[in-house]
Formats: structure tokens, sequence, C-alpha cells
């Protein structure tokens, strides 16, 4: 396949509009002053493809990515360009969100430049964006049998390339020990009796077990459709000490069968439940604010109106602290934790006729598949979507780039509960493993999909 030229993708790059300068000058005046200039002054100014290839760099240094493609695009019109300026237009490309252009470019470079390290490199890592995992195990395949001296700093790229899609596309096993003090953490309850409610022990992407360790009694395991509880009898003077282990699936969805969804057919009961206002969780589709916004950002299919709020996240909302909780207020505000994230974006997905809702759990992260330290977690809130025929979809606020595959690393989302959900008990003396207690983790295993 002959690669297009990219003066033919006006959309993600064009000339700078030439500004329309108006001087008080009579006609006989400007032509004189124009032709004045001589051909070789204009040259002078016009950009080189050195210059804007430069220009480039100045913008991947200020994480500028898009100005970073479009610098690229205006050199790339100037002459062929090297294997570099091809591939760096396909990374900025990923970068700056237009996945599957990039996958377009990445898969040129092949052809352009062979099967080479960085070619490979690149079409991995373009591949990832669109949640391709074959396009990846080929390019990842292919770049295990070059020599290792023809790698260079290809390498680490290929690497992390790896990672990531063993992350995406991969089976974890996780153990994670969580302590309770009941002295530190002021419980006390009648009869030193504690509801702990654990991670949801069976759920489609996930199978966790659980044992107690230390300091309780084992009780009586209380299941409803979405929050499973564990009643001990506990000691005061000791900590409660709960290890569980949990197997996480690939829930990565290609963004292909993304870009296929739509809204027919949805269950009355999520449409019910899921596209009106909540009232124990703030999250109001029909405020003025959200309903304008939405307007501007809805689009042609439920994929499009998705990543354009996940875009408009990415380019007007700050991560930082609020004590505003409601969705209308925070569509205001522009800033918030990931809770805050997960109720402005579901009021707009709600408004946008897509049902939408909120997961309350634990994140944990690892360098690397064999990067088996024990870390911390952190209570965590995301959304999930409900698209036909798929069903529920995760996604990720602080993230652009997780719509259909929250598992962008070597990371973990554990879930404990839908946020919301109306069939959640609320129990006396309940106490949530979730953002409460102290947690250690290690990552066991990792399963590819296939062999690589």
């Amino acid at each position: 396949m002959q690669m297009e030229r990219v003066r033919k993708c006006p959309c993600l790059w064009s000339h700078r509009p030439r500004r329309r300068w108006l001087v008080a000058v009579s006609v006989a005046a400007l032509a004189l002053s124009l032709s004045s200039l001589s051909p070789a002054a204009a040259d002078e100014d016009a950009p080189t493809y050195e210059s804007l290839m430069d220009e480039a760099q100045g913008c991947k240094a200020k994480g500028d990515f898009q100005g970073m493609a479009d610098a690229i695009g205006r050199a790339l019109e100037l002459g062929e360009g090297t294997e570099y300026a091809w591939r760096s237009l396909a990374w900025s490309l990923a970068r700056s969100g237009h996945f599957e252009r990039s996958f377009d470019i990445a898969k040129g470079n092949i052809e352009r430049f062979g099967e080479t390290a960085w070619p490979l490199a690149q079409l991995a890592d373009s591949a990832l964006y669109v949640h391709d995992p074959d396009v990846t195990y080929e390019a990842l395949s292919k770049a295990k049998q070059l020599p290792e001296d023809e790698l260079g700093e290809a390498g680490s790229a290929l690497k992390d390339a790896k990672t990531r899609w063993l992350g995406m596309f991969g089976t974890r096993r996780i153990s994670v020990t969580w302590t309770i003090d009941p002295k530190e953490q002021g419980i006390s309850t009648p009869d030193h009796i504690l509801w702990v409610r654990l991670p949801q022990l069976r759920h489609p992407r996930q199978d966790v077990t659980y044992e107690i360790v230390s300091g309780a009694r084992d009780g009586e395991l209380v299941q409803s459709e979405d929050i499973d509880f564990l009643k001990v009898k506990y000691d005061p003077e000791t900590p409660i000490v709960i290890r569980t282990e949990a197997v996480l699936h690939c829930c990565t969805v290609p963004l292909e069968r993304l870009r296929e969804t739509d809204l027919e057919g949805i269950p009355a009961d999520i449409s019910e439940e899921f596209l009106a206002a909540s009232t124990d969780v703030p999250i109001d589709p029909q405020g003025q604010t959200c309903q304008e916004l939405i307007r501007e950002l809805k689009g042609e299919t439920p994929y499009e109106t998705v990543m354009n709020i996940m875009r408009w996240f990415r380019d007007n909302f700050t991560y930082k602290e609020n004590p505003t909780q409601d969705s209308e207020g925070l569509l205001n505000e522009h800033f918030g934790v990931c809770h805050h994230y997960s109720v402005a974006i579901s009021a707009l997905c709600r408004a946008a006729g897509i049902p939408a809702r909120i997961v309350g759990g634990e994140v944990f992260g690892w360098a690397n598949e064999d990067d088996q330290s024990v870390v911390g977690g952190g209570s965590h809130g995301w959304v999930e979507v409900y698209l036909n025929p798929i069903g529920w979809v995760e996604l990720d606020g602080l993230g652009y780039d997780t719509f259909g595959a929250v598992h962008r690393s070597m990371n973990v989302y554990l879930r404990f509960h839908t946020v919301g959900h109306v069939g959640n008990p609320i129990l006396p003396h309940e106490f949530s493993l979730q953002g409460s207690a102290k947690v250690e983790a290690r990552l066991l295993e990792v399963t590819p999909a296939r062999e690589l």
C-alpha cells in the first residue's frame, strides 16, 4: 500500500492562516512596496524542513503533541522525510488523540523503511493505542528476532511496548494484604462485630479469594448483587489482617469494536437507573451547564461522544481537591479529583443518552512484569458506560486514552462496588477495605494472551 501524502489530511494539520493586515496606503504604494521585496528575501522567511523539525522538538519539550504533529506534517510537505520524521509523526499523533491516524502512519513507516527496530517499535506503540493485540504481538515478535546489536535505543521502546501489551491483554494475579488497627482507627462496635467490605469476589473482570490471617474470627459472608461483606468478630487490641488474592482478566476492547457500538436495545432497567439523575450520588444530566456542554460534545456515534468528552476533560479539567461534589458545580469549576471526574463524566454521558455509572475500588501499579515489589494502593473511582452489543465498558477520566482500556500498563483496577447502585445495602458497623486499611500488594504472576 502506497503511503498517501500527508497534505491530504487537513483535519490534523493545516497551514497557518495568513494574517490580514489593514493598512492605510494606496494601491499603488502597496504594489510598490511589494515589488521591492526580492524572491530571495521572501524565501529567507519561509520555513524549511529543518526549521519545522526543530519546531516539532520544541513542541515535544513543552508537551504540545498536537503542535508537534502539525509541525512534522508541514515539514513532510517539503520533502519525503526520514524514518525518524515519520516515526515521530505517528508517535505525536497517538499522544494527541489521533489514534487511528497514528496507526496508519506507523504501518506506512514499515512499508517505507522496512521491519527494522524503530519502525517495529513505533508500530507496536501505535497498535496499542487502537487496542490491537495481534499487530502489537506481530511487531514485538519480529523485533525479538533481530540481532541484539541492531536494536540500539529502540530496545527500551520495545520493552515498554511489551509491558503495555501484557498489561492490556494479559491476565494478572496479585496478592493484597489489608491491615485494620481497631485502636489506631478508632473502631468500636457492639460485641466487637464488624462488617468488612471486601473486593468483589465474583465479577466477569476479576475473581477474588480471601483469608483472615489474624485479629478476627471467620464469620458470615454476605453477598449482595454488587457488594461482598465479611462479618467478623475481632479483638479490639489486635490488628485485623486479611489477605486477598485476585485474578484480573483482560477487559480491553479494540477501538474498532467501540466504533461499531450503538444505543439500540439497551435493557430497560439499565436505562432507568443509569440515565436519570442520581439521588445518592450528585449526578444531574439535566443541569444547565451539562446540557449546554453536551450540545457541543455530542458526536454522531456513542464512541465519538465519549471520546469528545474525554478530550474535553484532558484539555479543560485539572486534578485538584475540590469541596464541590455535584456534577453541575464541577462542570462549572473545572477541577477535582478522580471521584469528581467520574461524577462529571457520568453526567455528560447520561445527558447524551449513554448509560453511565461510577466504580469504586483500588488501583495498584508496578514498573513491569518482573517488578514484584510491595507497593501501596490508592482508593480510586472510574466510569463504566453501557454500549450495545458489548455491555459495560470502562474508562478512567484521568486518562483520555483509557476508553475501553483502563489497564494501560502493568496496573490493576480492583473493583469493590458500583457507586450509587440502588441494590447496595447499608449495613451498621461497616468498614471498607477500600481506602481505609493499610495495604501491601504484590504482583504474583502475569500470563500473556500469547507466548512471546
